[in-house]
């Protein structure tokens, strides 16, 4: 009998190559349904595959959300890594700090743009209160501010100022992204981009001595 397509993409796929795929349906999963209102039947079923080969490669449901949630703070962090060396336009009498915050907001609002729902699920993700989503979730925050503002001297007020704006910044993303998604939006990124300059905390302007 000749295998179904399904069952020859399963053969043809290696282990890390599978469970890259699944990382990727379920960025689309959870970034559609919650946790609670996602089965791993409908997991599987999206996957085309069985439970028990779900839970082969990451031992259980909540294994599975932890590993896309890391995912998609790898994805995060790839597009701002790469955020300095994206070209950009009519900016040449900025200042390097800002083009730099300029940059970097650009590439986290492009990321939410074509990942609306995905990046609720990870700046509010959690079952419950759960450690190891929040220390994932931290660390992408604490990558994100060091690159937004690499040149900004270490202090106590200096941390505090950009932690408060990098908040704001993820508050207003995240009502930016669910007003997309419900068709509400009027704001376009380049807008929402020059409100979140302009609220730079001041210490974040000045020139390092």
């Amino acid at each position: 009998m000749t295998p179904s397509p399904a069952s020859s993409t399963r053969q043809r796929l290696s282990p890390s190559e599978r469970r890259e795929r699944l990382l990727d349906i379920g960025i689309e999963l959870f970034g559609e349904s919650s946790y609670d209102r996602l089965s791993t039947d409908q997991i599987a079923d999206r996957a085309d595959i069985s439970r028990g080969l779900l839970f082969h490669y990451f031992g259980s449901k909540r294994g599975y959300y932890v590993a896309v949630i890391r995912q998609a703070a790898s994805l995060l962090l790839e597009r701002s890594k790469n955020a300095e060396q994206q070209p950009t336009v009519g900016v040449e009498e900025i200042a390097t700090a800002v083009r730099v915050e300029r940059a970097q907001l650009d590439v986290f609002l492009g990321f939410v743009e074509d990942n609306a729902g995905l990046f609720t699920l990870l700046m509010q993700s959690g079952v419950g209160v759960d450690r190891q989503i929040k220390d994932i979730v931290d660390k992408t925050r604490r990558v994100l501010a060091r690159r937004v503002a690499p040149g900004l001297p270490a202090s106590d007020l200096n941390r505090f100022a950009l932690t408060s704006w990098i908040g704001a910044v993820e508050t207003a993303a995240v009502e930016w992204a669910e007003l997309r998604r419900r068709d509400e939006q009027t704001l376009d990124r380049s807008q929402l981009a020059e409100l979140l300059i302009e609220m730079l905390p001041s210490v974040m302007r000045k020139e390092s001595p």
